[in-house]
C-alpha cells in the first residue's frame, strides 16, 4: 500500500492542475479540450456499441436457423402424437399465431422461402416470402385457411418466370376472430 498517494498529495495535485493548465501553450490547451471529447466517444464506441453490434450481428445470422429449428420441432411434436395415436398437439391453444404461421410454412417445405413475419394492428400478420412456385404459395394458403385458421386478406404478387412468383405484401387475418 506504500505505492498509494495520499490524500492530501491527491488533493494537492489536484489543486496544481490548474496552474499547470493555464501555462500549456494554447495548442495544448485546444488538443487537451479535443481530447475530452474524442477519448470519451471512444470509449462509449468501444465498450457499448461495438459490443451491442457485434451481438445483434451473432443473433441476426442465427435467428433463421433458429426459426427452422422451432419449426422442425414443431413438426416432430405432430408426427410423435400422430405416432401414439393421439392426433396433432393442439395448436391453437398452444402456440402463439407467428409459431402457427412458422410450422405451417416448414409442413409445406417452405422454411427456406419464408423470410419474416411482421405482426400487424389486431390478429393480422405480414410474411415476407423468397421468389417460389405459385402452385406452392397458392396450396399452403389453402392450408393455412382450411386447417390453421389463416386466411389471405391482402396479396400482391409479381411474377418472377418459370412458373414462380414474388410476394410482394401478403397479410393473413385470423378467421373468425
Amino acid at each position: 500500500m506504500s505505492d498509494w498517494p495520499s490524500a492530501a498529495r491527491l488533493r494537492d495535485a489536484l489543486r496544481r492542475y490548474p496552474i499547470w493548465y493555464e501555462q500549456l501553450p494554447a495548442r495544448d490547451q485546444r488538443l487537451l479540450h479535443l481530447g475530452q471529447i474524442v477519448v470519451p466517444l471512444l470509449l462509449l464506441y468501444l465498450l457499448v456499441w461495438d459490443p451491442l453490434m457485434s451481438a445483434h450481428a451473432a443473433l441476426a445470422r442465427t435467428l433463421p436457423l433458429e426459426r427452422e429449428r422451432a419449426a422442425q420441432f414443431a413438426q416432430q411434436a405432430d408426427a410423435m402424437e400422430r405416432l401414439r395415436g393421439r392426433g396433432p398437439i393442439a395448436a391453437d391453444t398452444q402456440r402463439s399465431p407467428r409459431a402457427l404461421i412458422e410450422a405451417s410454412a416448414a409442413r409445406a417445405g417452405l422454411s427456406g422461402q419464408l423470410q419474416q413475419i411482421e405482426v400487424l394492428a389486431g390478429e393480422r400478420m405480414q410474411v415476407q416470402l423468397a421468389p417460389l412456385e405459385f402452385d406452392v404459395l397458392v396450396g399452403w394458403l389453402t392450408t393455412l385457411a382450411s386447417n390453421e385458421g389463416w386466411r389471405t386478406d391482402t396479396v400482391q404478387l409479381k411474377a418472377a418466370g418459370d412458373g414462380r412468383v414474388k410476394v410482394e405484401r401478403l397479410v393473413l387475418v385470423a378467421s373468425g376472430r
